[in-house]
């Protein structure tokens, strides 16, 4: 992010004095646009697409049906931009999920749902 160094002087017959200020610009989290819906047959890997900006680097959140996903699940990963990419899809896995990307600066969210089916054997 933007941040600079100003230092202000206040000077007079007696004098001079200085203070020295640092200022830091933040952006608000943005989330670029994407699927908004997302299918896989079971047992294949499914990405969720949450491409996030924003300074500081926004904190991200997955939430499926509401329910927070646990960063430590073997089945799934939130890769450095911020999709979620599940490795092997079940019919469970099937629902609304919300990714949050938080910063000092505020917050954003996006919706994507996902739609998982089983081949006719």
């Amino acid at each position: 992010g933007d941040t600079a160094s100003y230092t202000c002087v206040a000077s007079n017959i007696a004098g001079t004095t200085t203070r020295e200020f640092v200022l830091t610009v933040n952006v608000a989290p943005t989330i670029e646009d994407g699927p908004h819906t997302v299918t896989a047959h079971i047992n294949e890997s499914a990405m969720l697409e949450c491409v996030v900006k924003g300074v500081p680097v926004p904190q991200i959140t997955w939430r499926k049906d509401g329910v927070i996903l646990a960063g430590n699940n073997g089945r799934y990963k939130i890769s450095e931009n911020g999709s979620l990419h599940i490795y092997s899809t079940h019919v469970t896995d099937t629902g609304r999920y919300l990714c949050m990307a938080t910063n000092a600066a505020g917050s954003e969210r996006r919706r994507v749902d996902l739609q998982v089916y089983v081949s006719p054997s």
